[in-house]
């Protein structure tokens, strides 16, 4: 995993020079839930901040994305115990990503080259920096670090829409709405 962030970050340090490349602050919100048998964990609003990376490889319609994010997850599960005493358990994840996708431009929203509408998917990779578990019942609360419990790594696949706006020149503005499924963890 450390390899794949120093390869990424040297390919952002390499197509920065080109002049089809877009370097750009990212900031957004997140919501994590897990449904299975066992579990039924709400959703947890969680803060993602970091660079995203775009780069326009010749096609008008089509630009490569990258970039490196810190990411929050997380979730709220409650329950009852026999005696009907109510345990909420809380799930504080932070993850560092770098994600690996293709962005497609399908709709100019006015003569700007720089608004428009667009479709994109790849690939996060996500690597665990801190796990937390806060339990609390009846005024007590219990917080235990569970990184050595939880899954080091991730690998999220991701399809999304959303649009780019021009503010000012030289000024955007963008908005997406991503959905993300886990393929794969590991240990």
């Amino acid at each position: 995993m450390k390899k794949l962030l120093l390869s990424c970050v040297s390919l952002l340090c390499l197509f920065s020079t080109q002049t089809r490349a877009e370097l750009a602050p990212s900031f957004g919100f997140s919501s994590f839930s897990l449904k299975s048998p066992d579990y039924n964990v709400r959703a947890n609003a969680g803060l993602n901040i970091g660079l995203s990376y775009f780069y326009n490889y010749g096609q008008p319609l089509f630009d490569i994305e990258t970039g490196l994010y810190y990411m929050q997850a997380g979730g709220i599960q409650e329950g009852y115990t026999d005696t009907n005493t109510l345990i909420s358990n809380t799930l504080n994840l932070s993850y560092l990503v770098v994600p690996v996708g293709v962005r497609w431009k399908f709709a100019n929203l006015s003569n700007a080259s720089d608004s428009y509408i667009y479709t994109k998917a790849g690939v996060d990779s996500a690597l665990l920096m801190t796990a937390k578990q806060n339990i609390s019942s009846e005024g007590i609360r219990i917080e235990n670090d569970i990184k050595d419990q939880t899954n080091k790594s991730v690998v999220l696949g991701y399809l999304g829409v959303g649009g780019t706006f021009e503010i000012a020149q030289d000024q955007k503005m963008m908005a997406e709405l991503n959905y993300m499924r886990v393929y794969r963890d590991w240990e």
